[in-house]
């Protein structure tokens, strides 16, 4: 910055050439100044931007730069904007959908062993996510899932013993004779869900 109009037009498209360019020719300078600098064992070391510039020293400028060390490379913060809002949508309306369904089945029809089911998907809240764990990547890295965003939204499609608990909690709180009536009036569960 303060180089002038013409400087500040390349560093949009070129973002570490130009820092690169002073890097090397400060080191070339140095070089002449102090003739014991040997320019054959040069490293450069960086973090966040610093580790782009280290790792993209080493690939531009073999010829100056034999090692680097690069941390926490330079991050694209709208890719992890869209990767989060991707997820999470996709989570949130499959966690809501399945477990609304479930939670009304579990609430408002009435069939044998509804109790004791519900008493199984309570249990499985007791179940350390540490013991569901490496199962859990065997089956993903079968179905050939590892390297995608499908292990982490996928088995919100199938709900959540905790949110069908809630959702379930909140149907038994809705008064029966809605339902009767809807049902009166020709409503099917699905029309009255």
């Amino acid at each position: 910055p303060g180089r002038g109009p013409a400087f500040e037009r390349e560093v949009p498209l070129d973002l570490a050439g130009p820092v690169l360019d002073d890097q090397v020719d400060a080191l070339i300078a140095l070089a002449e100044r102090y003739p014991q600098l040997d320019l054959e064992r040069v490293a450069i070391r960086g973090w966040s931007f610093g580790g782009f510039l280290a790792a993209l020293a080493v690939i531009r400028r073999p010829d100056i730069f034999k090692a680097a060390v690069a941390g926490a490379p330079v991050t694209d913060f709208r890719l992890y904007i869209r990767n989060t809002a991707l997820v999470s949508v996709l989570s949130v309306i499959g966690m809501v959908l399945s477990s609304a369904v479930a939670a009304y089945g579990f609430s408002r029809i009435k069939w044998r062993g509804r109790d004791s089911l519900f008493l199984v998907v309570l249990a499985t809240m007791m179940i350390p996510f540490t013991v569901i764990m490496a199962p859990q990547y065997l089956l993903f890295k079968h179905m050939g899932w590892i390297g995608t965003f499908a292990p982490l939204w996928v088995p919100a499609w199938f709900g959540g013993a905790f949110t069908v608990f809630l959702l379930r909690q909140f149907f038994l709180g809705i008064r029966k004779e809605l339902a009767e009536a809807a049902q009166l009036d020709g409503c099917s569960q699905w029309g009255s869900f």
